[in-house]
This record gives structure tokens, sequence and C-alpha cells, in this order.
């Protein structure tokens, strides 16, 4: 199986203090310029470092809203990408991880050793998901229409 390159974003504002600890760790792992705080300039940076890497894994350690941010920045970098879907995997951390629930990866980072993650990593399978957005209008008091798109 051919190895690819991790990308990781931790948000170290989430889980309290597990998203700075957890950024030491990956940094001593990993070459420290594959890991990025997202709460020091945002996903733009280290996507813009991958951005001629061919294949490539991301791995998002935070909650929903910060899964959802490095989603949408990736929407927004496709043109520049030489790899325009890297699979995604999210480390769960904080309290607001109910995709991590509702996909059955646990509701936030346990004290497993960032080893054992990687190795996870690597072995993992890719399952595409698809991404929507709802916008509600509403008119008056008693009607609403809801309007879903699929996010590409």
């Amino acid at each position: 199986m051919d190895q690819e390159p991790l990308l990781v974003f931790i948000n170290g504002k989430s889980g309290g203090n597990q998203g700075v600890e957890l950024l030491s760790a990956f940094r001593r792992h990993l070459n420290p310029h594959q890991v990025f705080d997202l709460s020091k300039g945002g996903p733009i940076p280290g996507l813009y470092a991958f951005k001629d890497v061919e294949h490539f894994r991301i791995l998002i350690g935070g909650g929903d809203g910060t899964f959802g941010w490095v989603l949408g920045a990736l929407t927004a970098a496709r043109d520049v990408l030489s790899f325009k879907e890297p699979p995604c995997a999210l480390l769960p951390l904080g309290t607001g991880n109910d995709l991590a629930r509702a996909l059955n990866w646990g509701g936030g980072h346990t004290d497993a050793k960032v080893m054992q993650i990687l190795l996870g990593m690597e072995d993992a399978n890719v399952v595409k998901l698809d991404r929507y957005t709802i916008c509600c209008l509403c008119f008056g008091l008693n009607y609403c229409v809801a309007i879903i798109m699929l996010l590409v």
C-alpha cells in the first residue's frame, strides 16, 4: 500500500487543554510542517503547504464546528489544490461532537496515544459523505421555505 502524507489540523482551543497537548504530541511524531494549530491562522496555511501534494489525508482535531470550518476552507481552496478531495478524519475534542457520535466514532478523544491514532489513520477505510446546507426563508408568521443545497 502506498503511503500518503498526513496533514493535521488541531483546534488548540478545543477540549480544554487537549488541543494544546495533541499539537505538541503530533509535532513530536510527525514533521512539524504537517501539524497546524487552527487557532493561529485557520486552515488555509496548511492547505497551501500541501497544495502540490498529489495524495494526502487530513486529520482534524476539534468539534463539529472545526470540522465544518476545515471542509469549508477545503471547498474554497479546491481550485489551487492538486488533490481535490483528500479524505478527512475527525478526532473529536471538546463537547460539540454530534457528527463523531452519529458516525459511531465516539463523543470525544479519550487518552489514545498519538501512535495509535496515526496507525488508525493509515488503515482507515475512506467513506464518502455528502455535505448540505439548509437555508430557511420565512415570510410572515405562517410561511417558511427550507432550501437544501448540496455542497460539492
